[in-house]
């Protein structure tokens, strides 16, 4: 059977800047089949913006380097026979991927509605030294990257911690790493007064807050972690999931790249991905 075809299109404030032939990948085949046909097995999730230069392989299945963010295709339609057609935009208010120097970008499907960052704008209030900030809350670094207060992670064994790092103890209090290196083996039994050490492998943790705490900011901002989605970085008592997308999308349906260009939230860009039986 012929692969796929498709053609790619992106318009810079109305301007075309690129077109050119995609990759229609492995993994998408069946849900293309399914679109094509008029089915709706499947929700057309997003399409994704990457930083990976590789070109495309058949066998790919996401974008090939972080950061990356995904939001909502527009809309799809069935120009002719075997042929359906996806709109998609990047636009200011998509600050999430501020920032983002983009030369590839992926369309995906997903069997369920995907968690996407929604056109977002800047209402997003910037990160602020010693404020509370209650598991949920979102700001924006410098950049423009949105970040929410998370729990921190549960105790692990054997795992590399570094200065600062938070974890939630058995107790629910929040512990601090004061002395980095390796946890032990068995979850030690932790200090339950503020302040107290707690010797776990070469680890030592110091109990920062009790339970039922409210989360607060240090007094200088983080160096925040984009490497990945869900990446975490500790602020103080907060700690911080990078949200650029909060659930990649899967399977891959086509991959293409683009010649590079920094999104910086001034122009808005828009495209179609017309794909062919």
């Amino acid at each position: 059977m012929r692969r796929p075809t498709g053609r790619f299109r992106i318009w810079r404030n109305g301007v075309l800047m690129c077109e050119r032939d995609n990759l229609v990948v492995n993994a998408g085949l069946p849900a293309f089949a399914e679109q094509a046909a008029g089915g709706n097995g499947f929700q057309v999730a997003a399409v994704g913006y990457g930083s990976g230069s590789a070109a495309p392989t058949a066998n790919d299945t996401d974008l090939t380097l972080a950061p990356k963010y995904y939001n909502a295709v527009q809309g799809s339609a069935f120009p002719s026979a075997g042929t359906v057609q996806f709109s998609f935009a990047l636009q200011a208010s998509d600050f999430a991927a501020s920032g983002l120097n983009i030369q590839e970008i992926g369309l995906f499907a997903n069997p369920a509605g995907a968690q996407l960052p929604a056109a977002i704008g800047f209402a997003f209030p910037a990160w602020a030294a010693n404020s509370n900030q209650p598991v949920g809350n979102i700001v924006r670094d410098a950049v423009g990257h949105p970040f929410r207060s998370t729990t921190p992670p549960s105790w692990t064994a054997s795992t590399a911690k570094a200065a600062g790092n938070l974890i939630i103890d058995s107790n629910g209090n929040l512990q601090q790493c004061t002395t980095a290196g390796t946890t032990g083996t068995s979850e030690p039994a932790f200090a339950t007064a503020v302040g107290g050490k707690t010797n776990d492998g070469t680890v030592v943790w110091t109990c920062a807050a009790l339970a039922g705490y409210t989360p607060t900011t240090g007094a200088a901002m983080p160096s925040f972690n984009i490497s990945a989605i869900g990446a975490l970085t500790f602020d103080n008592t907060v700690a911080w999931s990078y949200l650029a997308g909060l659930v990649v999308p899967q399977p891959m349906i086509a991959h293409a790249t683009v010649p590079a260009f920094m999104f910086s939230g001034i122009a808005n860009y828009s495209g179609t991905w017309a794909l062919t039986f």
